[in-house]
């Protein structure tokens, strides 16, 4: 028997729907995408691309892909091709704002940012990104109506939250920057307690004063978030045919920063006969410092837009024997490369004041008055007479007077040479209280921002203080115009205090005035001056930083007397001794080698003391296969 014939209409609804191949691999994609399984999205990505080489969503996908594994430059020519297959792709424009912006390609990143929000308006993440880009040019006023729109839309997310502090700390918005601020500590400890990473990055927790402890477990949070972990083999590296030690820089910062300008005559000082130089360049920007930094080291490698992989993957290739990271969790940092181990000796210097784990480097470089072992997790290599050593800075041609200035020639002119965030309630209390105890005094801030400046007048009249003695100036960088010469004492901000213009400022005879403070941040002008020998000038509490103000303002002839010594031996100070300075560092790497190849665990020690390295080496240590057991 046959079975009846069904009708043309059955058979067609009986078919199974046609799915189009490339959009259910596109699902699958996306899917692995978001559970984290790179490997297998980027297949189904490139695939769709072999099937349709102007798939944008597939460029996009691969964009982002490059962007987690920290491949930038990948992801910018991925996104901005996306960017051209689909001019009206809102994912296009906010992920290749997102990776700009991550590259400190800013203007960029703005353009997308802005075409974001002309296309999707309530967009909470092209909201939260024009008010960071705007944050991150100093645009504070414009940037806090996106972020708070984007909070708007998106009441849960806490990132917003962290460039809204860091605006209202800018604009002295002491209020709101308080409330922010609260609902930050909040987040962060609710984020650590559930194992996630916290909102708020370690160097702004750092400069928005959080207490140390909290500093401390922000890091170790962000330092279990940053990479995988140790992932290459053990291996014993001997030193070069040569006998020397390899070590190796990273930094974002080789050239006209402050970083560079500081490493820059170390690195010309270096015994290149013990020890081989190489600098791993995260961002590459030609200028004269970069040149001088290229010259002076064995092997400059410019490795601007590489992933954390690539670069550790470099620097486990070259047998680096001692790596030593410049920038820590700075914005430009890569913690991902010190996850990772490349070399067998990490070091953190210089660039974060704060720990960076042990799970991330073995030592700190540090002084004695700078930090305290119980502030941080690696070990600390305690440095002699200074943490940081300058060559100082040449004189321009022409420094500026008073009255090119518009500043009074006939009172005692205290100053503050900072970023505006320095500047919190308690010390300018402080300050105004210094300006009502000494009647014949001004105050000079560097600030060229009429809204700042504007408030700062407003909050000197509600402590009683005529605003007309508040002067401002924004004549330019202090190391090229000297003009903090022209104050009679810099008195410095509190929680997070002065260095490298604390440095200038005292390279040109300009007394500083700091209060040590009660955390590595705040510590940091008490180390210069340490490095200068000038203890008279460090308060050991926030009461006699006062007093003192007071007292040299009503006893100037004391203060020109102090001044003239401290620029007759501005030459003679430790802060000043670059070559000296930097054999001490080199007096550390051979320390820290040396305690590593004798398989012990890195440990706290004071440089130089040889007496002190002679008894660790007899008694009983533990070595790295025990502490690992």
């Amino acid at each position: 028997m046959t079975r009846p014939k069904k009708s043309k209409k059955a058979r067609q609804r009986r078919c199974p729907p046609v799915i189009d191949p490339v959009t259910s691999l596109m699902d699958e994609a996306v899917q692995c995408l978001s559970m984290g399984n790179f490997e297998r999205a980027s297949y189904l990505f490139q695939t769709i691309l072999h099937k349709d080489p102007q798939h944008a969503e597939a460029h996009i996908g691969l964009g982002l892909i490059a962007f987690n594994i920290g491949q930038l430059y990948d992801a910018a020519i991925l996104l901005s091709r996306a960017q051209e297959l689909a001019p009206n792709n809102v994912d296009a424009h906010r992920n290749l704002g997102l990776v700009l912006s991550s590259m400190w390609r800013l203007d960029r990143a703005k353009e997308c940012a802005q075409r974001t929000l002309e296309l999707s308006p309530n967009c909470a993440i092209g909201h939260m990104l024009m008010g960071t880009i705007l944050g991150y040019q100093g645009q504070h006023r414009k940037a806090i109506p996106h972020l708070k729109e984007s909070l708007k839309l998106r009441p849960g997310v806490a990132e917003v939250l962290n460039p809204l502090m860091t605006a209202h700390a800018a604009l002295c918005e002491w209020d709101d920057l308080d409330r922010v601020r609260t609902q930050l500590l909040i987040q962060c400890e609710q984020r650590i307690n559930a194992g996630q990473k916290t909102p708020v990055a370690p160097f702004h927790a750092v400069t928005s004063n959080f207490p140390t402890p909290l500093i401390t477990s922000i890091a170790r949070n962000q330092a279990l978030q940053a990479g995988p972990g140790s992932i290459y083999p053990s291996r014993k590296l001997d030193r070069t045919p040569e006998g020397k030690l390899r070590i190796g820089y990273i930094s974002p910062d080789m050239y006209n920063h402050p970083v560079g300008l500081l490493m820059a005559p170390i690195f010309e000082k270096i015994d290149h006969n013990a020890f081989e130089t190489h600098v791993y360049a995260l961002r590459h920007i030609d200028d004269q410092v970069q040149e001088r930094i290229d010259s002076a080291v064995d092997k400059y490698h410019n490795l601007d837009g590489l992933s954390d992989q690539q670069i550790a993957d470099y620097i486990y290739q070259d047998q680096i024997h001692i790596l030593v990271d410049l920038a820590g969790f700075t914005n430009s940092g890569r913690p991902g490369v010190l996850s990772r181990r490349p070399a067998p000796v990490q070091v953190h210097y210089l660039g974060y004041p704060g720990t960076m784990t042990r799970r991330l480097v073995d030592y700190q470089i540090a002084h004695p008055s700078r930090v305290t072992e119980e502030d941080y997790d690696e070990a600390l290599a305690f440095l002699p007479e200074t943490f940081i050593a300058s060559e100082g800075f040449p004189k321009p041609e022409k420094i500026p007077t008073r009255i090119d200035l518009g500043l009074p020639e006939d009172k005692f002119l205290y100053s503050f040479f900072g970023a505006s965030y320095r500047i919190d309630q308690e010390v300018f209390s402080a300050w105004m209280h210094i300006l009502k105890q000494v009647p014949n005094s001004a105050l000079m801030i560097q600030n060229g921002e009429e809204e700042v400046q504007n408030r700062l007048r407003g909050y000197a009249r509600a402590y009683g203080v005529d605003d007309s003695r508040i002067y401002f100036t924004n004549w330019g960088l202090l190391s090229e115009h000297w003009h903090h010469q022209l104050s009679d004492l810099w008195i410095d901000g509190w929680h997070v205090s002065s260095g490298t213009a604390s440095i200038v400022g005292l390279w040109t005879g300009t007394p500083l005035l700091c209060w040590k403070g009660d955390s590595p941040q705040s510590k940091t002008a008490a180390g210069v001056l340490t490095g200068a020998q000038l203890p008279e000038f460090i308060a050991s509490t926030k009461e006699e930083y006062v007093a003192r103000a007071i007292h040299w303002g009503k006893n100037p002839e004391e203060l020109k007397e102090l001044r003239a010594q401290l620029q007759q031996r501005t030459t003679q100070m430790p802060l000043f001794q670059v070559e000296r300075f930097t054999k001490y560092l080199e007096q550390a790497y051979s320390q820290m080698w040396s305690r590593f190849e004798k398989g012990l665990t890195p440990k706290s020690f004071l440089v130089g003391d040889e007496e002190e390295s002679k008894q660790e080496a007899e008694k009983p240590q533990e070595t790295i296969a025990q502490a690992a057991s």
